[in-house]
């Protein structure tokens, strides 16, 4: 059977949103009113108690809870605030995380909080240091939010006020497909059976040991060539170009993090016209490294040209569906932004620095001439000293 438990608040503010964990403890049940308070019902003792959660902000109605075995995350106004039951403290207050009213809070691990308003924007913070990023805007206000997230991966769906659905889920692992998995022992009768060895590569000398009973003792040693040079495996993004897998050539390319290896895929891709195939269609994972590597290499004189080119490719295609919504992506473009700007003051400094020098030698150089134009030498000065003997 069911347990009924009724209680009435003191006030005459209604009851906006419930919490409820079985970590945190099954007799109890948090609510969230528009007094602005959030009240604990214990079923035990069949009584409540208002917590203090946040009296700077306590007239703004409590729009939506979120509990976990710790923590209570609460949204009211435009704030969104965090408060440890273990503890008995707030622990972190965002003030003005929306622009408008916060509808809905969602906690998760890594010490991350989500919340949305009716500013159609998914905000995450950090219980670390404080700190809040732009994950997704929407069109429309979002009215509920729900997230899980693990180990693995994490997923979020929201609630939009035409009645639209949005999900989003991004593992969280990086995971390379294409790779060859360990191949075990083949068995009996197969290709692989059959076709074993063929890849072993041969020592550059062989010591062929005669019999016992013979006086060859020592052995003979006799030098080997290797014959099958060509027949080398290829690198895996030369196997990717030759089946013209731009994409997986150049993730290929950026594993190694060599530069030379690098630019030499991706100038084989500007001279096959397949630059702008092999960054089209890829999630924030497969942008990683790439953006780390235009962040790392962009202001080398040496690769400048075709970065640059990579760069200009990259902003017309995601210029509208990354920027903005995901953060790990405009972290790294920040950090590209960053090192621009300190090149380009560089630059100015060093053309400041060679007007002033022209300047200084176009000075010294001006008075000299004419001075050396004024001076008139005797024929007889130079010799002066025969003179005086």
């Amino acid at each position: 059977g069911g347990l009924a438990w009724r209680s009435s608040l003191n006030n005459s503010e209604p009851i906006r949103t419930l919490a409820y964990s079985v970590e945190y403890s099954p007799y109890v049940i948090l609510a969230g009113s528009y007094d602005g308070n959030i009240y604990r019902f214990d079923f035990r003792n069949k009584n409540y108690e208002s917590l203090l959660f946040n009296p700077s902000v306590k007239n703004s109605p409590i729009e939506n809870i979120n509990l976990n075995a710790q923590l209570l995350a609460a949204c009211g106004g435009t704030n969104v605030m965090v408060f440890d039951l273990i503890a008995g403290k707030i622990q972190a207050t965002w003030r003005n995380a929306h622009a408008k009213t916060s509808t809905a809070v969602a906690l998760g691990t890594k010490h991350r909080v989500l919340s949305t308003g009716l500013d159609a924007t998914v905000r995450s913070h950090s219980l670390l240091d404080t700190t809040s990023i732009t994950v997704c805007t929407t069109a429309q206000p979002i009215l509920a939010l729900s997230w899980y997230c693990d180990t693995n991966i994490e997923c979020y769906a929201i609630s939009q006020a035409n009645g639209k659905i949005t999900t989003r889920r991004t593992p969280l692992t990086k995971t390379l497909t294409g790779r060859k998995r360990t191949l075990q022992s083949p068995k009996g009768g197969t290709y692989r059976y059959f076709m074993r060895g063929t890849t072993n590569t041969m020592p550059n000398e062989i010591s062929i040991v005669g019999p016992s009973n013979t006086s060859n003792t020592q052995g003979i040693v006799l030098p080997t060539t290797r014959t099958n040079q060509s027949n080398k495996l290829l690198k895996s993004y030369d196997q990717a170009l030759r089946k013209f897998n731009y994409a997986q050539a150049l993730d290929e390319a950026l594993a190694t993090r060599d530069p030379v290896i690098v630019l030499s895929i991706m100038r084989e891709l500007e001279h096959r016209n397949a630059l702008t195939s092999a960054l089209a269609r890829r999630d924030e994972i497969r942008l990683e490294p790439l953006l780390a590597f235009l962040g790392t290499h962009l202001t080398n004189p040496r690769y400048a040209p075709l970065l640059i080119q990579v760069a200009n490719t990259f902003l017309d295609l995601y210029a509208h569906s990354a920027l903005g919504t995901v953060p790990a992506v405009d972290d790294a473009l920040a950090k590209i932004h960053s090192l621009l700007r300190t090149e380009i003051n560089a630059q100015h400094s060093l053309l400041n620095l060679r007007g002033h020098l022209q300047a200084l030698i176009a000075l010294y150089r001006t008075p000299f001439r004419q001075h050396n134009d004024d001076i008139m030498v005797a024929p007889d000065d130079t010799h002066g000293l025969d003179s005086g003997k």
